[in-house]
């Protein structure tokens, strides 16, 4: 009698058991002074905006093949022209063709409005995790970024983000 409850018990535990997640947001990280993003963009287009990204990227992640557990960021720029620059940073890396559909499909979502200069943040996610700890990864730190701080003691992420990738010229 006690283990045909016992089974009984197991069987609709593991019926109620979630299925895996695709995608799982783990913070968010301002990667400027908080003074500094208010001045720039208001919070709450600014956090609809995160939202947005955060939901393009949960319906990508659900539709990869390889559902391999991967932590890190994804992190975004924006301007008061409303263009958008996104950079992965994910450990196992995406594979190429993934990371780049991924990256277009982010720079496709509308950008919140920006009053001045660039607003840099990242999202902290995991994609398929599987019972994952939360990363260890405190700081975003994209191959295209580290190749352009070789050589230097630090960069402030505005003007590192600004030389990547150069503001318009104002005409």
């Amino acid at each position: 009698m006690r283990r045909r409850l016992l089974l009984i018990l197991s069987l609709i535990a593991a019926a109620a058991a979630p299925a895996a997640e695709p995608f799982r947001k783990n913070s968010i990280v301002l990667l400027q002074p908080m003074a500094m993003l208010e001045r720039r963009a208001e919070v709450n287009p600014l956090s609809e905006y995160i939202l947005a990204l955060q939901a393009s990227a949960e319906r990508f992640t659900a539709t990869l093949q390889d559902k391999s557990s991967r932590n890190g960021f994804i992190v975004f720029a924006t301007r008061p022209d409303k263009s958008v620059k996104v950079w992965l940073d994910f450990k196992p890396d995406l594979p190429a063709e993934e990371s780049l559909a991924l990256i277009s499909q982010l720079e496709a979502v509308a950008a919140c409005p920006v009053r001045e200069g660039t607003v840099v943040v990242a999202l902290n996610v995991s994609t398929w995790p599987q019972g994952d700890p939360l990363p260890t990864m405190a700081m975003p730190a994209p191959k295209e970024w580290l190749e352009a701080v070789k050589g230097q003691d630090s960069v402030e992420v505005t003007q590192l983000v600004d030389s990547i990738w150069p503001p318009k010229a104002v005409e």
